[in-house]
């Protein structure tokens, strides 16, 4: 399908601007024509903007649900919500959304069925919530949990940011701060040293040798650090084992393996509370969790506590028999299935998680910053040691 920039008259006579999908001029004509906007004018999007990016930011996708949700409270009927978005909309990659979403439900589709055929790959989820509540009567009420929804998948894709990008800064930093000091000052101080005739203890030889490989190896550096990379990428993406073997190694990783157990278990618990409150059934809420989680180690264990779970056990007992999912998240489930709450229960695992991935990066953050100041105060101290001691030396045999 084509996209156009056209100029059409409304029948009030006003001339108006805009982007529509289309097969053919042709066929654009005839979409304006069932909104009464007559053609005057139809270009072509040349190549260059083709390449425009498809996928939606997070803040867009809430803001157009957000949209839909307020419309459809209000009683403005959905397609009619969709076309004052579609028109109001300044976000070129939200305006082909939504007139993507416009044209395949004036051709006869569900809201849930153009979504997920729609090339800015919504997640299974968001589209199995939608249905449900087209099927059930309950669409208002469903895009308002999936507002929020959104809005708490976004705030700890945030915290997630948050928490790699501190020691990524903090790091790039202490290399170039120890690189400069490597590659610049050590080896003028070392001629210094050895233009005053002095003798170089071992620990000044250590840093010779480690300062001469820095200036004439460096690029051995980058070379292996490719090459772990490459052999890394090659074996996680042909070897299954390798794959889970690495995701269930990232969840025991000092410091941040807890926290990526906390927000996956934090994830886990909205999205599946949220799909049982909506109607859907359990197998399939579960089935729908496993497609969506990155961690192979926790898709296995959801599919074990799935299968389980099939064979006639409660859901409490199928995840108490995996590994991976702790007691507390257990005796939660098990009292929210027992009173008939189990989506309350999982919202309390979740706020739960949530409040101990805030807590756990403001511990992480904290630090970060001590431990990476005494390594960069450990290795200054050992350069200017290995640099002053024979200086001083030199000086002590002076004689005034």
């Amino acid at each position: 399908m084509l996209e156009f920039n056209y100029s059409a008259i409304t029948v009030e006579g006003r001339t108006i601007t805009g982007r529509q999908s289309a097969t053919s001029e042709e066929d654009l004509e005839a979409r304006l024509s069932r909104l009464q906007l007559e053609l005057l004018k139809a270009k072509p999007v040349s190549n260059a903007s083709l390449f425009a990016r498809k996928r939606l930011q997070s803040k867009e996708l809430i803001n157009i649900f957000i949209h839909m949700q307020t419309l459809s409270q209000a009683g403005v009927p959905l397609f009619e919500s969709l076309i004052d978005l579609r028109d109001s909309a300044d976000v070129p990659a939200v305006k082909r959304f939504v007139s993507d979403l416009v044209d395949r439900i004036e051709g006869g589709a569900t809201l849930s069925d153009a979504l997920e055929q729609s090339p800015a790959g919504i997640d299974k989820v968001n589209v199995s919530l939608i249905r449900t509540g087209e099927a059930t009567g309950k669409l208002p009420e469903v895009l308002a949990e999936l507002v929020e929804s959104l809005k708490w998948s976004d705030e700890i894709a945030g915290q997630t940011k948050k928490i790699m990008m501190y020691p990524i800064f903090a790091g790039t930093v202490v290399l170039g701060a120890v690189g400069f000091l490597m590659i610049y000052l050590v080896p003028q101080l070392i001629g210094f040293i050895k233009n005053l005739g002095g003798v170089v203890p071992i620990q000044t030889k250590a840093l010779v040798a480690f300062s001469n490989f820095l200036v004439n190896f460096w690029y051995y550096i980058p070379i292996g650090i490719l090459l772990i990379a490459v052999v890394w990428i090659t074996a996680v993406r042909t070897s299954p084992r390798a794959a889970l073997w690495v995701d269930g190694a990232k969840l025991k990783v000092p410091l941040f393996g807890p926290i990526l157990k906390k927000i996956i278990m934090a994830r886990f618990a909205r999205s599946f509370g949220l799909m049982y409150r909506s109607g859907v059934s359990v197998l399939d809420g579960l089935g729908y969790c496993e497609s969506l989680s990155t961690n192979l180690a926790f898709r296995q264990a959801i599919n074990g506590a799935a299968q389980n779970i099939s064979e006639g056990q409660k859901v409490s007992d199928a995840f108490a028999a995996t590994a991976l999912f702790p007691a507390l998240v257990v005796r939660m489930i098990r009292v929210g299935e027992t009173t008939g709450g189990l989506d309350k229960a999982l919202d309390n695992v979740s706020y739960f998680y949530t409040r101990e991935v805030n807590d756990s990066i403001e511990k992480v953050q904290g630090l970060i910053q001590p431990v990476l100041t005494v390594f960069l105060g450990g290795m200054i101290a050992w350069i200017m040691s290995a640099v002053m001691l024979p200086i001083y030396d030199l000086m002590s045999k002076v004689k005034i």
